[in-house]
């Protein structure tokens, strides 16, 4: 049962990083933002349009890899970082318009890297901590 809570809290952590992520990064660029609590609300609004896009792609991708690793006995640190740059490079194809290509693809690919190791490190520690 505890592997289970690691994949599901892992997979909840993981997802999170490249939302975050965006968010941040498009908070400079709004002007609307005059307060602390304009800046908040933006951030929260920005992360739940992020997020199901993260989700959609994490779930796609990250799950089905997860079992198949897991069937084969090789879920380590270096398959989570493959699969999470897999699924970064996968979402550079929904992305919005006006950003360069290969700037999107570097940055997908290495939130995903992070996304994954994210995933294996909380996946362990929940494994490791029952």
């Amino acid at each position: 049962m505890s592997s289970r809570k690691g994949v599901i809290l892992g997979f909840l952590v993981a997802v999170c990083i490249p939302p975050l992520h965006l968010a941040l990064a498009a908070l400079p660029s709004e002007p609307g933002i005059e307060s602390a609590i304009d800046g908040v609300l933006f951030l929260a609004v920005a992360f739940a349009v992020f997020f199901p896009y993260a989700a959609i792609v994490g779930a796609l991708v990250g799950v089905p890899a997860y079992l198949a690793c897991h069937r084969f006995g090789i879920v380590s640190w270096w398959m989570a970082i493959v699969v999470g740059s897999v699924a970064g490079l996968l979402a550079t194809f929904v992305t919005p318009a006006g950003v360069p290509p290969h700037v999107q693809l570097l940055q997908y690919v290495i939130l995903g890297a992070l996304a994954g190791i994210v995933f294996w490190i909380v996946f362990r520690l929940v494994e490791r901590g029952s």
